[in-house]
């Protein structure tokens, strides 16, 4: 089934500090707000693949994601990522601390989402992680594509993981 990609990637952080001194209102606005609009294709700012799961892992256990293997977009179609872009990671759990980074074996992005070949990133209990680069991190099969997440802790833990990419 043919499909096409369109999407937006927000992220706002907006604080107000106010100085708490009597007679002084008002207060500092800090923000950053990032917004970019994806159109499909495989150019910069651009995707055509997409990968998403809302799941649970089993205590301590841990999952590969394989990007140019096994993996279905929500239509139905076998999908296989040439570039990553985007990789969101939510936590849903009150009490569990998960683990992502490149496999030990053939992990994707080593020395582009993280440095070295097997750093991991946490996200704990009610916390995200969000990566974008517009240009995209190379995945190679059978040499750099596969993503390890991991359960910390011991008890079940729910989590969703969206996956934006090109496939050329």
């Amino acid at each position: 089934m043919a499909t096409a990609l369109k999407g937006d990637l927000r992220i706002l952080l907006r604080t107000i500090l106010e100085p708490g001194i009597t007679g002084v209102t008002g207060g500092v606005v800090q923000t950053i707000d990032i917004f970019k609009s994806i159109a499909n294709g495989t150019g910069a700012d651009q995707a055509d693949r997409v990968w998403y799961d809302s799941a649970a892992l089993g205590s301590s256990a841990n999952t590969t994601i394989d990007l140019a293997g096994s993996l279905e977009d929500v239509c139905g179609n076998a999908i296989s990522f040439a570039k990553v872009t985007g990789i969101v990671l939510q936590n849903r759990s009150t009490t569990c601390t998960l683990a992502i980074g490149p496999n030990a074996s053939n992990g994707f992005g080593s020395g582009t989402v993280w440095s070295g070949t097997t750093p991991r990133s946490l996200v704990r209990p009610g916390g995200a992680l969000c990566w974008y680069d517009p240009a995209g991190a190379a995945v190679t099969a059978a040499t750099a594509d596969l993503i390890y997440l991991e359960n910390l802790t011991a008890a079940s833990c729910d989590y969703r993981i969206l996956i934006l990419g090109k496939s050329a």
